[in-house]
Order: C-alpha cells, then structure tokens, then sequence
C-alpha cells in the first residue's frame, strides 16, 4: 500500500488482483474466505457508500494430469467443499468452454471455482486509504 511516491502508485497498482479460495493449506483457505468478506462489501467495510473493490467475479480453474498432483488435487477439493468452499469438478469439455484458450487433453481432474475473481488494486488501495485518514483525523480529534 505503501509506495515510494503517491499511495499505489508503484507495485500496488500493478498487481493482479487476484481472490480465490482455492489453496491447499487450510489456513489459508481461511484467511481467503475471511477476505471475500471484504471484497464482497467493500464499501461497508471501509465505510464509505462510494469504495468500491472493482470485484469482478470470473472464476478460477485448476486442472491436475494423473499421478501425484491428481491425487494432491482430490485432497484440496475435499478439504475446500468440507469447509463449505464453492468447487466443481468438470469435464475437458466443461473446462474448454470456460477458458477456450486452455487445452485440456492430459487433465484427470479439473477443479473450478466458480465465486473466485479479482479486485482493482487501485481502488482496493485507495478505499483503504481514504477510510485510513477518516480514522486518523476522528482519532486525533479525540485525543484533543
């Protein structure tokens, strides 16, 4: 958030956004779906009608060929839906029509999930940043 010149101006404003769920460490699984909470109703977290996250809901793909990374695939879909994560399994056809640039042919197993999205750092940043100097301000009122 903290940048070298004007608050996300440099790396914040170039990263990708991304929100999903989909990890296989339950922690972090945790910690993502805490943050969905924020994404979702950015403007009630940061308390301003006007902030927006800029969500974009477009869904997120994971495909595992057969073998290890399958059976390592298979243990995080039932980990997620065990703790109430929203995730398909699909086919190659369901995956192709999805994401046609992706070619499927050696995938046993495709997890989809399909809340998973991304933000606008931006506007992410800024919402902050705004509600930051409001608590700031009402803060050091306080103090006099």
């Amino acid at each position: 958030m903290l940048d070298r010149n004007d608050i996300g101006s440099g790396t914040t404003a170039q990263s990708s956004g991304i929100l999903r769920t989909h990890y296989s460490v339950k922690e972090n699984v945790e910690l993502a779906r805490r943050s969905w909470d924020v994404f979702h109703d950015f403007a009630a977290y940061v308390e301003d009608d006007e902030a927006s996250s800029g969500l974009v809901k477009c869904g997120y793909l994971i495909a595992a060929s057969e073998g290890p990374l399958q059976r390592a695939l298979e243990q995080s879909i039932a980990a997620q839906r065990g703790m109430g994560i929203n995730v398909e399994v699909l086919d190659r056809q369901a995956a192709a029509e999805r994401l046609p640039i992706a070619r499927f042919d050696d995938a046993a197993l495709i997890a989809y999930e399909p809340d998973a999205g991304f933000a606008d750092p931006y506007l992410v940043t800024h919402g902050f940043a705004k509600r930051h100097a409001a608590w700031a301000c009402s803060s050091a009122r306080a103090l006099r």
